[in-house]
């Protein structure tokens, strides 16, 4: 154990002097005051002064670490391809992807450029207030999954699902919502393990399954229709104070930003680097202390162009390592600033009020009869061979008056083959796939 613990402090000298070049400008990073790299050590009680306690060690350490564990699945997934030539090949993730990590994970976006597709498990839980539904997190999960590898399918491929505070006759329709919500947002597929699930939960999944049988087409043109509202995740502030703040305001914007109607996601620090902003309408900069330069960088040319931007009033005041950067992200006139507390209603708030400005295309979406979005009350629109089609889905506890922005418009529930018609009383966690008829009075999207 002593040997491999040399190895491996041998290797990150050998991973510092690549990246610094000379002791100089190590200590410079670092803050330290090494007299050689052979001094630099890695276990052991330091004073709080130490550079092993200051942020640019701490994410040099954590990013070798994370590139040691790269390495080695690299190894296993080379091994894999050669054993199993015609399979493609993944790594199941955990459902912490928003959360604070220790240094034995993987950097996701490492692992995105290793596998073929994106796995993950994840359990689906009863209401989480004040919603009735498992949400954010049922939503944000899969999306910022998705979101270290964009363009390649995401599954589930071990869904738990647990129900026992609802009562049984409500357990299927429950389940139903959950699966038909998943399928037409950020995942190809939903595995359920059969023998830990009751008859209704198996009920709810089988009737999800036959509204994907019955409108494969509309469900995929639902999962790929691109990027709307983009939501920024930092891998770097992530690392940086344990998340804090970062994490917590990322949960909120993308929160409050699916109330929007928009097609909202992730964009992830390390694909920015990689390959720049992606295409979206409207970008959500939640609170975050620390950012790689290069994606700093792009934030600064999309917003010097005028991009429209929702964002707290507080600056990216550090780079990477926790070091200050002189400069700052301007505001113009396609900038709002979020509010309050820096809560999700904040959010939707801000992309309301750039959607007014002709920052965010218009297009029919839920709204109470003042002509405000309704926090709770999930929907998406899309255009699929000149036919428009709205999901709408009422997240809250209790029945909500709903009104269609653009006036009064009717179709038909092709989950249900009910017709629809707004203003209309939205039941909870009743799930809605309509198809348009008045399209003519539909703005363009």
């Amino acid at each position: 154990a002593a040997d491999e613990g040399e190895a491996v402090r041998q290797a990150l000298i050998d991973d510092v002097k690549l990246r610094y070049g000379d002791r100089q400008s190590l200590n410079q990073a670092w803050r330290s005051h090494l007299a050689s790299f052979d001094e630099i050590t890695l276990w052991g009680e330091y004073p709080e002064h130490d550079y092993h306690h200051k942020r640019a060690f701490q994410y040099d350490w954590q990013r070798f670490h994370q590139q040691m564990i790269a390495e080695r699945l690299r190894n296993i997934v080379a091994t894999a391809r050669d054993a199993f030539p015609n399979i493609p090949i993944t790594v199941t993730q955990n459902d912490e992807v928003l959360d604070s990590e220790p240094i034995t994970r993987p950097c996701r976006p490492d692992l995105g450029h290793i596998v073929d597709w994106l796995s993950y498990k994840s359990s689906l839980n009863e209401a989480s207030p004040p919603y009735a539904l498992d949400y954010p997190r049922c939503e944000a999960i899969p999306a910022a999954i998705r979101a270290t590898a964009p363009g390649k399918p995401a599954v589930n491929l071990a869904c738990e699902i647990h129900v026992c505070g609802i009562p049984v006759e409500n357990r299927a329709s429950f389940v139903h919502a959950l699966m038909v919500d998943a399928l037409l947002g950020d995942v190809e597929g939903v595995v359920i393990p059969v023998v830990s699930q009751t008859p209704e939960i198996l009920e709810g999944v089988a009737l999800a399954a036959m509204d994907l049988q019955n409108n494969p087409s509309v469900f995929e043109a639902f999962r790929n229709a691109p990027l709307e509202v983009a939501v920024l995740f930092s891998e770097s502030a992530k690392i940086f104070d344990k998340g804090e703040p970062h994490l917590r305001s990322a949960r909120y914007a993308f929160e409050g930003a699916v109330f929007m109607g928009a097609r909202t996601g992730f964009i992830n620090e390390h694909c920015i680097v990689a390959s720049g902003l992606p295409a979206f309408s409207a970008l959500i900069m939640p609170e975050t202390p620390a950012l790689q330069t290069a994606a700093f960088e792009a934030l600064s040319t999309y917003l010097d162009a005028g991009g429209p931007v929702a964002r707290p009033g507080t600056p990216i005041p550090y780079d990477e390592r926790g070091h200050s950067r002189a400069d700052v992200l301007m505001n113009t006139g396609n900038t709002v600033y979020v509010r309050g507390l820096n809560l999700p209603t904040e959010y939707l708030h801000a992309l309301d009020a750039l959607q007014s400005r002709g920052a965010i295309p218009r297009f029919p979406r839920p709204v109470n009869s003042f002509g405000y979005p309704l926090e709770g009350v999930k929907s998406r629109f899309i255009q699929q061979n000149e036919i428009g089609w709205l999901f709408v889905l009422n997240m809250r506890p209790e029945p909500v008056l709903c009104n269609l922005e653009g006036g009064q418009q009717s179709g038909t529930d092709v989950l249900s083959g009910r017709n629809v018609t707004f203003p209309r009383i939205l039941e909870p966690v009743y799930p809605m796939l309509i198809r348009l008829e008045n399209k003519d009075d539909n703005p363009d999207r």
